[in-house]
């Protein structure tokens, strides 16, 4: 560094040194990536480089094609009786809060609870349930259908009735 700086100086290249500091340090980084790599193999002349050997490789054995045939997409009747997967235990667990705060008559309480499980999955039909009777218990009749309606694409079975039931009330 220091050959580097006088090598500069006596060729008169910093003579303003606050204006060439940014070429020192970008010189300076310059070359200490260039000291860091390591040197190139080196190899005889005059002779040739050894051709690598032909690697082995397992193709798949070929099968008879066969036209690819389209899944045929299920009616809604019977994609909604599809077994949903269960919710987590802390989702099971805030369901349990949510509904029994909203039977105490704890409103403000049980729509936060159920917007907690619903963070966490938001395809839950027993949270959108509570939150769906929650507002139409606060006469908030937007909000209920908004949470039934969706309620209603998640749910099945008596869960599914609850929620068309609930849409029907809200309608009229």
């Amino acid at each position: 560094m220091e050959l580097i700086l006088t090598l500069l100086f006596s060729a008169g290249q910093l003579a303003k040194p606050t204006l060439r500091l940014g070429q020192l340090i970008g010189l300076s980084l310059a070359l200490a990536a260039c000291a860091n790599q390591g040197q190139a193999p080196q190899r005889e002349v005059g002779k040739r480089p050894s051709q690598p050997q032909p690697s082995t490789v397992d193709l798949p054995t070929a099968r008879p094609a066969t036209p690819a045939v389209p899944a045929e997409p299920q009616p809604p009747s019977i994609r909604s009786q599809a077994k949903r997967p269960a919710a987590p235990a802390a989702v099971q667990a805030i369901e349990r809060r949510a509904l029994k705060q909203l039977q105490a008559g704890d409103i403000e309480a049980a729509i936060i609870s159920a917007e907690r499980g619903l963070r966490i999955a938001r395809n839950t039909s027993e949270l959108l349930w509570v939150l769906a009777r929650a507002y139409e218990l606060q006469h908030n009749t937007g909000q209920a259908e908004a949470f039934a309606q969706q309620g209603l694409r998640y749910s099945q079975g008596s869960r599914r009735r609850e929620f068309e039931r609930l849409l029907r009330r809200l309608s009229n």
